[in-house]
């Protein structure tokens, strides 16, 4: 076994390096494990010296200072059979990669043998493991790999890289919500559309159909996440904006008529044109027509649900859907964010999906800039089909974990394993850059609605949904399943009769209060023409 001689802090003791064992494209964590497992009479402190002695500065894969940026070198998974050969590349902290590309079997979070973090061997002295800690000795000879396996990892090691530095040669800039300037807004909504990033699951593919698709073949060969569909990209001419200052308490339906602010007719129209988007999906899935209704779900416990007491899956996620629509552009004091439904805190889900009407961006001089009316159109249309895609996932999992006899109320935090983990999903995808005065989004062109799949049997609980029998919820609102009668003058009814007559209606669900009520204070707007008084509850 080759090996060489440093000095190492404190006892300088002799040191062998290892190198035998190493293998090419070995990640930081190989590296130090390497080392421990090469010098087992040296002490923990000895051994940590030595690791951050042996080019400390260095990356020893290349591609790793891509997936870590900030120099935090993290890794949670693993190949079994590679860690018994002292083998990771920086490439398995991928997320697009679904199997070992080598052994073609599944990446585990922990040893299978002892059951702690694979990091774990690197903070103790001899770790006795024979998969993470020390293999043993007659299995060391035996740590090498083919050379066809090395050169396909180089491969995708060196391709990833490429398309990495390709990208810092552009802007990727972020849309911020117009709202958010207008108006100051609760803290329940968070955006879901993200720049492809190496974290994200179909980040390769990505990267795969802006070439043309051409690596695909590869890709699949190594077990890469991939995705058939070809892209699409939309541009449109930026134009300065300039914020204006308006009275927090106003909402969009209120305000009078500046530029840069929504009107009332158009809030309308898009509503109007999201909910058709959603009947014409409801009725390619299900067959059959059904009226979407909005129920107040807020009270509503996990055995009632087991019970039947709720309305099917579509109309569950139609009630979060115009929920979550009524707060952010009819009124943000309606009530219903997710922590006032129990079966949210059942689930563990706190925030609804952002939906711009309006969005601007930011440049590093401080400039403002909007898009066009079309785009901002398009992005609100995609952003109302994830957010109703995203409410569908939601209820079916809130059907699915309230089946459990065991799922009851409780007045405590739920168990985490009741917690809904939102979809990665190619649709959330979205790449902005700027191209000199003009913004270029490039992703993939279905709908997110084409992911809301549903089960053979809540097809069946939505082709039986009574939708006008007794429930235990109260019935807010019903649209017809004929998307060509539905118009702005429903969606006008809606605001301007049904929503403030559902406001009235008392709240008093005790088990649902995690907050406490403020004392409510009177605050006088002044202007030219009129003066107003406001009542304002703490805010």
């Amino acid at each position: 076994m080759d090996s060489s001689k440093m000095k190492a802090a404190g006892k300088s003791p002799t040191v062998n390096m290892g190198l035998a064992l190493a293998h090419p494209l070995e990640s930081t964590y190989a590296r130090a494990r390497r080392l421990m497992v090469a010098n087992p009479n040296l002490s923990l402190l000895e051994c940590s010296a030595l690791v951050k002695r042996t080019d400390p500065d260095k990356v020893v894969d290349s591609f790793e200072s891509y997936l870590f940026p900030d120099n935090q070198v993290h890794y949670d998974r693993h190949c079994v059979l590679c860690a018994k050969s002292l083998f990771h590349p920086a490439v398995y902290g991928l997320r697009s990669l679904t199997l070992c590309p080598v052994h073609h079997i599944a990446f585990l979070n922990r040893c299978p043998d002892c059951g702690h973090s694979w990091e774990r061997p690197l903070s103790r002295k001899n770790p006795v493991c024979s998969t993470c800690g020390s293999p043993p000795y007659q299995a060391l000879g035996r740590a090498r790999f083919k050379k066809r396996d090395y050169r396909r990892l180089q491969w995708l090691n060196n391709w990833l890289s490429s398309c990495q530095s390709k990208r810092e040669t552009h802007t990727y800039p972020e849309l911020f919500d117009i709202y958010k300037q207008l108006r100051a807004l609760r803290n329940i909504e968070s955006p879901r559309f993200q720049q492809p990033n190496l974290d994200h699951m179909f980040h390769a593919a990505f990267e795969s159909q802006k070439r043309g698709g051409t690596p695909n073949q590869r890709l699949t060969s190594l077990d890469v996440c991939t995705h058939k569909k070809a892209l699409r990209s939309r541009e449109t001419i930026l134009t300065n904006w300039f914020p204006p200052a308006w009275p927090q308490y106003l909402s969009a339906l209120d305000m009078p008529d500046p530029p840069h602010v929504p009107q009332k007719e158009t809030v309308l129209t898009f509503i109007a044109i999201a909910i058709r988007r959603i009947l014409r999906w409801q009725r390619d899935v299900i067959g059959i027509p059904h009226r979407l209704n909005w129920y107040d779900i807020r009270s509503i416990r996990p055995e009632q649900v087991r019970n039947g007491s709720l309305p099917c899956v579509l109309c569950m996620a139609f009630s979060f859907w115009c929920r979550a629509i009524a707060l952010k552009f009819v009124d943000p004091d309606l009530g219903g964010e997710p922590g006032d439904h129990e079966i949210c805190r059942f689930v563990h889900y706190s925030r609804y999906p952002n939906i711009p009407e309006g969005v601007y961006l930011e440049d590093h001089q401080g400039g403002f800039y909007r898009p066009s009316k079309s785009f901002e159109r398009w992005l609100f249309m995609r952003s109302s089909d994830f957010a109703f895609m995203e409410f569908v996932r939601l209820a079916s999992w809130i059907y699915e974990r309230s089946a459990i006899e065991k799922a009851q109320f409780r007045q405590t935090s739920y168990p985490l394993s009741e917690k809904f983990e939102r979809p990665t999903l190619p649709s959330e995808i979205l790449e902005v850059r700027w191209r000199k005065n003009k913004l270029q989004a490039v992703f993939w062109p279905e709908s997110p609605l084409n992911d809301a799949v549903l089960s053979e049997g809540e097809v069946r609980n939505v082709q039986r949904c009574a939708a006008f029998l007794s429930c235990d919820c109260h019935r807010i609102w019903s649209v017809d399943s004929d998307p060509e009668c539905l118009d702005r003058n429903t969606i006008a009814r809606l605001v301007d009769e049904i929503l403030p007559n559902s406001k009235m209606r008392p709240y008093l669900y005790p088990w649902t209060d995690h907050y406490p009520v403020n004392s409510p204070s009177i605050a006088i707007i002044r202007s030219e023409n009129d003066m107003r008084v406001v009542v304002r509850n703490g805010v």
